[in-house]
Parts: C-alpha cells; structure tokens; sequence
C-alpha cells in the first residue's frame, strides 16, 4: 500500500510540480486541489481506504468524499484537469 502511495505521489509531483508535503497543506489554489483530487482518485483505485487518503492529505473524510465526487465532472468538462489525469495516469501505468 506505501509503495502505491508513494508511486502516485512521485507521478503527481512530475506532472502537477506539487510536493508530497504541499499535498497536505492548507494552500487552496485551483492546481493543488487538482492535485489532490488526482491523488484521492488514483488511492482509491489501487483499493487504498479513505482513512488511509485522509490522512495523507491532512483532510477529513468529507473532504475526501468530495473530491472523489467532483472527479467524474472535471473529467467531462475541463480539459485542463483531463490533460493532467492523462499525464499522470500515463505515469503511472
């Protein structure tokens, strides 16, 4: 589970420029929460519980909820977010 952590860690930070540590910061810049909504996505498709994300992100689990709700609409309707996804899921796999 560490070794899935770490990999989707090291592929966010290639592609994003965000640091495991600004992960879990406060800063509420449209590119962080990408970020951490790529990072909620990519944990739980890999089976890593909730909790787990929570706690790497420094966020409760209502916040993890969202960002796993909001996935599915910027995957739609913002390119921006579909071209990062796509960077880093092409990193990886």
């Amino acid at each position: 589970m560490q070794k899935d952590i770490s990999r989707i860690k090291t592929a966010i930070r290639d592609v994003v420029g965000v640091t495991p540590e600004e992960l879990a910061s406060v800063c509420k810049e449209r590119y962080m929460f990408y970020a951490r909504m790529l990072f909620a996505h990519y944990c739980t498709e890999v089976g890593i519980p909730k909790k787990t994300i929570c706690n790497e992100l420094n966020r409760n689990i209502s916040t993890v909820g969202y960002y796993l709700s909001k996935y599915p609409f910027e995957i739609k309707h913002n390119a921006e977010f579909r071209y990062l996804e796509n960077k880093i899921r092409s990193k990886i796999n």
